[in-house]
């Protein structure tokens, strides 16, 4: 299982959190976020999917 968690620095708590199995890329997690101007991602094994 993987743990992909949304960090907002402004507040105290998670802004969202999902679970996956593991062999999901994080590219394909990626893609159904919206993510405010000037975020900061950060993947551990974050494929490339230039398609």
């Amino acid at each position: 299982m993987k743990l992909t968690v949304g960090l907002d620095l402004r507040g105290n708590i998670p802004a969202f959190a999902t679970l996956t199995e593991s062999k999901k890329a994080d590219s394909e997690c990626a893609k159904l976020l919206t993510l405010p101007k000037g975020s900061i991602v950060v993947c551990d094994r974050g494929y490339n999917d230039y398609g």
